[in-house]
């Protein structure tokens, strides 16, 4: 799926105040803390998607932000679950079985080449074959394991994951399309896990996920943004959003995505082994995040 110029900064930040945060009902394979930070809401909830930053997944044909299209879903909104597992590199080839019951296959050989070059693997999970990737996960030793409440978000309505305990200088790498590797430094950064989702008006009941990792930095002072809702008070701060790293799914009625470090993940402050693996107490970490949405409340209008 192909990237291409998204809308500007402002159109993306959305108030959480008025949303409805529900129960998380899927993916509950084990219970130590641990992996990627609580969702700080649309936008990160700090404000408009990051200034200089490069393009994030296009919409796939048929895929709709328009408020007629809104309109014949009658308001839909997906509830959005997120499940995050770290393990020890320890345990890679452990963990490697769960990809035997996974998909890579839907997306194209360009794109996954892509992702990989820059430390990210990603495939779609039936829940059929849920419980043979809990059965898994729950035989991982030394795990760690972080259940996020799930939410319900309209389309084209963000939601940040922050993937960092807290601020920290980092250099990160990523490789564009013309295969240079680039880096950048960013003191006192956080990363983000950006994600988002339009509705796919051919089949009833699928989305499109768009998932986009981010570099954040706070800057001092606030101003003011326009939204659907108004005009908001939010912090500055800037950012790059990588969009060698970014992609776009197609999520069926009873699917789940998961995004994990490639192979390539091991190599210095490349933008997915800087997102998704982490040293605890000196042993290095491999998180891979599981994101499922519902739609099953959708009822078209004739």
């Amino acid at each position: 799926m192909k990237l291409a110029d998204h809308c500007d900064a402002e159109n993306r930040l959305r108030s959480l105040a008025s949303r409805e945060w529900l129960v998380i009902a899927m993916l509950a394979a084990a219970s130590a803390a641990g992996g990627c930070q609580a969702p700080s809401g649309p936008a990160g909830g700090n404000g408009a998607q990051p200034h200089g930053a490069q393009a994030s997944p296009a919409s796939l044909p048929q895929a709709s932000k328009s408020h007629e299209a809104l309109a014949k879903f009658g308001g839909a909104s997906a509830v959005v679950s997120v499940f995050c597992f770290a393990a020890p590199r320890s345990q890679r080839d452990g963990l490697a079985r769960i990809w035997s019951y996974l998909r890579e296959d839907w997306l194209d050989a360009e794109t996954a080449a892509r992702l990989r070059r820059n430390g990210i693997r990603t495939a779609l999970g039936r829940e059929d074959y849920w419980d043979a990737v809990r059965q898994i996960l729950d035989g991982i030793e030394d795990r760690r394991v972080f259940q996020h409440d799930a939410v319900r978000l309209p389309p084209n309505y963000p939601l940040a994951l922050e993937l960092d305990s807290g601020p920290r200088d980092q250099t990160l790498f990523y490789v564009a399309d013309d295969g240079v590797l680039t880096g950048e430094t960013w003191g006192e950064s956080r990363n983000v896990l950006r994600l988002d989702y339009l509705l796919d008006l051919q089949r009833p009941g699928a989305i499109i996920l768009e998932v986009v990792p981010e570099v954040r930095r706070r800057q001092d002072g606030t101003r003011f943004v326009r939204t659907d809702t108004g005009v908001m008070l939010v912090p500055r701060y800037d950012g790059r959003a990588f969009a060698a790293a970014s992609f776009a799914a197609r999520l069926e009625p009873g699917d789940f995505l998961v995004v994990a470090p490639s192979e390539q993940s091991d190599v210095y402050g490349i933008v997915g082994g800087a997102f998704l693996t982490e040293a605890v107490d000196g042993e290095p970490f491999d998180s891979l995040v599981f994101v499922r949405t519902d739609l099953s409340d959708v009822i078209r209008r004739p």
